[in-house]
């Protein structure tokens, strides 16, 4: 048997193993996606038919390099997440074409979670990103560029991969740690690194897409204000920023963390908003929110901490900056804390 047969074998016999729930090397999924395959024939293909397929296509293709956009394009969203949380054999054919995660205390350490959770905490926010994007008229399949502004280890951005080819896609971030590892990753995009305020290297009127996840989350508003100017500059005309930011119940959230105790990886917000019924006030007559916590040697506390920004702010400030703003509660993202801002220039 060839090692690309071996290969295969392995692929089909851990989508087997999947399915029915037995232990793999690369554990258990707790819920698997069942989603059918986009433009399948008959509209009802399970993981198991799309696994068939996607062995017939690699066979078909052994020795030929694909990207995932070209391997997966026809295959649903859900299945390219149910197949991210497999592990490829080290040093297969496989392992070469889909990311790599860094190691789980590293995942830990900074989302708090690991593995699945917190593929899945990036695979909704990837979702809500696409489906705005494409409700205002920017579909991300036709998009020459796209840009994870704060990167991190490549969790968002991974999921793009299968929505265009590598050249489009483009993450920043001003920890070199997180570029170092992106770059690791098989993610295969360009990554930069970037100072904690403007400018980058990017042209003018170049960007479709501009998503941040967790980003505007953590930065004071100068520095806040600073970034939606570059944006501006980069964005091009009718293109998209999608952003996240902390909601009211955040400055709760930090409250309660000092008196129920917390993980590390909780510390800032727990440091965040002492004083509670000043910063309610604040957001509720419209202010930006925040308090300057720090986050380690590479989040200086001069620009990083914990912000909440209502949706006044964003409709006043924001729209001194792009031709459309919007804010909104998303319920996917509740449980995270997070809420959407979209604008477009």
């Amino acid at each position: 048997m060839s090692n690309g047969e071996n290969l295969l074998t392995r692929i089909w016999m851990n989508a087997k193993n999947r399915l029915v729930g037995k232990d793999t090397p690369g554990g258990v999924l707790d819920e698997v996606p069942a989603g059918p395959a986009e433009g399948a024939d008959d509209g009802s293909c399970d993981n198991d038919g799309l696994a068939k397929r996607l062995i017939h296509d690699l066979t078909l293709h052994t020795g030929q390099a694909k990207s995932l956009h070209g391997m997966l394009a026809d295959y649903s969203d859900d299945f390219y997440f149910w197949l991210l949380n497999g592990r490829a054999d080290s040093g297969s054919v496989l392992a070469d074409i889909i990311p790599l995660m860094p190691s789980e205390s590293f995942q830990k350490h900074y989302t708090g979670s690991s593995g699945e959770e917190t593929l899945r905490e990036a695979y909704i926010a990837y979702g809500i990103i696409k489906r705005l994007a494409e409700a205002n008229g920017v579909h991300v399949s036709r998009c020459k560029s796209i840009l994870d502004f704060g990167c991190g280890w490549g969790r968002t951005i991974r999921f793009f991969l299968k929505d265009v080819e590598t050249s489009v896609l483009h993450g920043a971030d001003i920890d070199k740690t997180m570029i170092d590892i992106c770059s690791q990753s098989n993610l295969n995009c360009s990554f930069s690194l970037i100072d904690p305020v403007p400018p980058v290297g990017f042209d003018d009127n170049s960007m479709d897409i501009i998503y941040l996840y967790s980003v505007f989350t953590h930065l004071s508003e100068e520095v806040h204000l600073k970034w939606l100017e570059e944006f501006k500059r980069i964005l091009r005309p009718g293109g998209i920023v999608i952003a996240t930011t902390r909601p009211r119940a955040f400055i709760l959230l930090c409250a309660d963390l000092r008196k129920q105790g917390f993980e590390s990886w909780q510390r800032c917000a727990a440091n965040a908003f002492p004083e509670v019924e000043e910063a309610l006030a604040v957001y509720d007559r419209g202010g930006f929110c925040h308090t300057a916590t720090g986050g380690g040697v590479v989040h200086d506390k001069s620009f990083f901490g914990e912000s909440c920004i209502p949706k006044s702010y964003v409709q006043r400030v924001w729209g001194r900056y792009f031709s459309f703003v919007d804010h909104m509660d998303d319920t996917d993202l509740r449980p995270y804390y997070q809420d959407v801002i979209i604008a477009r220039k």
